[in-house]
């Protein structure tokens, strides 16, 4: 009989720990590449920009009312997209820091 005995929490208590740090260090990149490609007329949609970061979640949005409608057009409007390119201009960067801090 083989006897396995409990290292796994530490394990994943370090994978944890790498997934945090990855998101922090892909966060702050993701807002200054969607601050510098959003489309400015007030400022506000650029100042409402931010990241948040839950479990192993990271969020890229704004919060102004209408956001959604600047990213993704309207009938009457075309898209003016700023945040999925954010995350397309980064994608190396994204692979890279992933493949970096879980191996």
């Amino acid at each position: 009989m083989l006897k396995v005995t409990s290292n796994f929490k530490g394990t994943v208590d370090e994978i944890q720990a790498d997934i945090t740090l990855a998101l922090e260090t892909i966060a702050p990149v993701l807002k200054d590449t969607a601050t510098g490609i959003v489309p400015v007329k007030t400022g506000n949609l650029k100042r409402s920009i931010d990241t948040e970061i839950i479990e192993n979640t990271l969020t890229l949005g704004a919060t102004m009312p209408y956001a959604p409608y600047v990213e993704y057009g309207t009938p009457k409007m075309a898209a003016r997209p700023y945040l999925r390119p954010a995350i397309w201009l980064n994608k190396a960067l994204i692979e890279g820091v992933f493949s970096g801090s879980l191996i």
